[in-house]
């Protein structure tokens, strides 16, 4: 059984650090972070933030707990907590997302509709390792994480690998920053560029895409509806949205898709340019704030 004193001299040296001492360490006990992925990025972030004393872990190799890292990690801290994770169902008991590009699960897509902070890694096209985060989950008028994600590489260069522990102890200092608010959360305003080669850094501004159809906060299809019900069910939509929140809508082509753009924007909502969606078609529109 861990006592106060056991706990107070494990964490002592985060304890004193700006920005944390003892509530903060408890607030990271009691956080929870689901991380996406299953390669060196997400074992050496589970190790990092178990050995920080997050307080439950939860991480897509099954079974987790079973796993070497996840040993390594409970040998650092026995308190920590290490579960699997299920995706999308696990979303509404987690604080914080990382995705260390090693899934296949939507993370941004989930983020955005369970409110999470969600942080990211990916390969970037020279071989280095991009690092973003996003909060449009919590904020709509902030980008998410594909709002401007170029491409990920095909075929990425074989030493990019060298990156991948670089991104893991990454996203672990910013998980923690996230979590108990401190310091400069860097990756919410600008995306890192990670070049192992150079072991050099490159911070890049970060804006919100207007046309962005991965941030949309809500969804509707209305493909088996014929206009005037078009409008209406996207208009009875908008109306349980919270001002500045996006609304993805899926619909046919020809008269749907030449009237609704039409009727949104004479009730002053933006539209965005259609794209395809199979045989369909999708288009975001924004619900703004109220003139007075």
């Amino acid at each position: 059984m861990t006592t106060d004193s056991d706990w107070a001299e494990r964490f002592s040296r985060q304890i004193m650090l700006a920005g944390i001492g003892g509530n903060g360490q408890r607030r990271l006990g009691a956080a929870r972070v689901g991380i996406a992925g299953s390669g060196p990025s997400a074992r050496i972030a589970l190790l990092y933030l178990a050995a920080a004393g997050v307080g439950l872990l939860r991480g897509e190799t099954a079974p987790v707990a079973a796993t070497p890292d996840a040993g390594h990690a409970l040998a650092i801290q026995p308190a920590c907590r290490i579960e699997p994770l299920r995706l999308p169902e696990d979303a509404a008991h987690l604080d914080l997302l990382i995705d260390t590009g090693e899934s296949a699960i939507d993370c941004n897509r989930i983020a955005l509709q369970w409110h999470l902070p969600l942080l990211v890694a990916r390969f970037a096209a020279d071989g280095g390792i991009r690092l973003v985060g996003s909060q449009a989950g919590l904020d709509p008028n902030l980008p998410c994480a594909a709002c401007d994600a170029p491409p990920c590489p095909t075929h990425p260069p074989h030493w990019s690998t060298l990156a991948l522990p670089a991104a893991g102890c990454a996203l672990a200092s910013e998980a923690i920053k996230t979590l108990l608010a401190i310091g400069d959360p860097i990756l919410f305003s600008a995306a890192l560029l990670f070049d192992p080669m150079r072991a050099a850094y490159q911070r890049i501004h970060r804006e919100r895409n207007q046309t962005c159809p991965h941030c949309a906060t809500e969804f509707i299809d209305i493909t088996a509806a014929t206009c005037p019900m078009t409008f209406v069910l996207v208009k009875l939509k908008m109306e349980t949205m919270a001002p500045g929140q996006r609304l993805h809508v899926r619909l046919n082509g020809g008269e749907p898709l030449t009237n609704l753009p039409l009727t949104l924007r004479d009730e002053g909502w933006p539209v965005s340019p259609p794209w395809h969606e199979g045989e369909a078609f999708g288009l975001l529109t924004t619900k703004l704030v109220p003139s007075k």
